[in-house]
């Protein structure tokens, strides 16, 4: 089974049963036990008496769980507020998992409906349905070793639907072919839907069998339609691998190192002495660079690298108004030296001086949050940080230069032809 392949990656395993009341709570002191749960529903084939418990130097603990009594959709969610990462595989009866899903945005279709195909056809039974996997630049997650694999994963149980949620995708939808209907009834089950039409009819792509959640703390959340996705046959045990990866932060897991911004271009006699220097405060027009610094996790190494890879993440430097969105692309690097993991960008200060914000708040789906904010002032200018000559004020000095000069005319006219008249008047006496 599934329960087997995290052992080799040093996880301390804790089994429990339907009837194991003794075993350790979920939580205590409400604070998670556990670091990643595993909770199973439906008809699940393993005999717990038989597991071992396995030990490990490393401080994550996995539990592998069937409904106990102190099992309970609240006990998830405080798990969950505690950022312990769940994987919770749905059976086709009613039970508190059916009853938690629709929290998460997850539309089920009516109780003892599977998802059923009859292409292509196959020996195995109709609910037997084989998936080919997604394209791996179509994956929201890893899904590396399933699409090597090259063989479609078999999937026994419920689909599902999925609402508008933005921190809902799916990871495995069903064929196109495919619909969810009960398998002891007839044939003319999928006739009445298709006529009732709307919610009668659960059929296509559109439905998924597989879908993560990852919640605001960081925690992840996957969502399976039967435990036969976790499976220990190929090609399933290699989706298993990849999707226990992510749920348990292996995959697809960002840090920011370090943020950092600095003057590029002052305004004004005394901003020139300021240039590459970190700053407290900025001036209106001062020209800034922001520089961040990424990591990755490699699960393979069990080490930080950097990460080069991102090409939509972004920098707001905003006070409600005005707001400033500018891309940060990866840094092609100084000196013909390139920076790995390094993300930079120059922006001018606006017109407008207040209390402003660096904000870097990368959000995609099946990807880690990367959020950074630092709160910096913008000073209006010095008295020497004003330009002497405006380009659009030249009709102003335009009219005060020829007023002067005017009045200079008129002035070297009036007391030259003053002189003349007084010249004439002596004249005639």
């Amino acid at each position: 089974m599934f329960y087997l392949l995290p052992t080799g990656k040093g996880y301390n395993l804790t089994y429990r049963s339907p009837k194991d009341s003794d075993g350790p709570p979920l939580i205590e002191h409400d604070l998670p036990k556990f670091s990643h749960v595993v909770v199973v529903g439906g008809d699940v084939k393993c005999r717990f008496n038989l597991v071992p418990i396995f030990q490990s130097i490393i401080q994550t603990h996995l539990l592998v769980v069937a409904f106990a009594k102190d099992i309970n959709p609240q006990t998830l969610v405080g798990l969950l507020s505690g950022n312990t990462n769940l994987i919770l595989a749905l059976g086709s009866k009613q039970n508190i998992l059916t009853s938690l899903a629709p929290e998460f945005g997850l539309i089920l279709p009516p109780p003892n409906t599977n998802l059923v195909s009859h292409f292509p056809e196959r020996e195995d039974p109709i609910s037997t349905v084989p998936i080919s996997p997604p394209r791996e630049e179509q994956s929201k997650i890893p899904l590396t070793s399933t699409i090597n694999a090259k063989s479609p994963i078999s999937f026994s149980g419920m689909s599902f639907a999925l609402s508008n949620n933005p921190r809902l995708f799916p990871i495995l939808s069903a064929p196109e072919e495919s619909f969810a209907g009960d398998i002891d009834l007839t044939s003319n089950a999928l006739a009445d839907a298709v006529e009732k039409g709307g919610e009668g009819l659960w059929a296509g792509s559109k439905m998924a069998v597989a879908a993560g959640f990852q919640a605001k703390g960081g925690a992840r959340v996957v969502w399976l339609g039967g435990s036969s996705l976790l499976s220990n046959r190929s090609p399933n045990h290699h989706f298993a691998n990849d999707v226990a990866a992510w749920a348990f932060q292996e995959t697809n897991v960002l840090r920011i190192d370090s943020a950092s911004h600095k003057l590029v271009k002052g305004v004004g006699a005394s901003g020139n002495g300021r240039i590459g220097q970190p700053q407290e405060q900025y001036t209106v027009g001062d020209e800034i660079e922001f520089t961040v610094r990424i990591s990755k996790y490699n699960p393979k190494f069990k080490v930080w690298e950097a990460c080069h890879s991102l090409t939509d993440l972004q920098l707001e430097f905003t006070m409600l108004d005005p707001h400033i969105r500018i891309g940060l692309p990866p840094s092609p690097g100084r000196d013909g030296k390139r920076e790995k993991g390094v993300y930079r960008t120059t922006f001018k200060a606006p017109d407008r001086h207040g209390v402003f914000k660096f904000i870097v708040d990368y959000r995609r789906s099946g990807w880690t949050e990367l959020k950074f904010t630092e709160t910096i002032p913008v000073v209006p200018k010095r008295h020497d940080g004003y330009e002497r000559w405006l380009s659009s004020a030249w009709p102003y000095y335009a009219g005060a230069i020829s007023t002067s000069v005017g009045f200079v005319v008129f002035a070297a006219v009036w007391l030259g032809s003053a002189d003349e008249r007084g010249k004439g008047k002596k004249k005639a006496e």
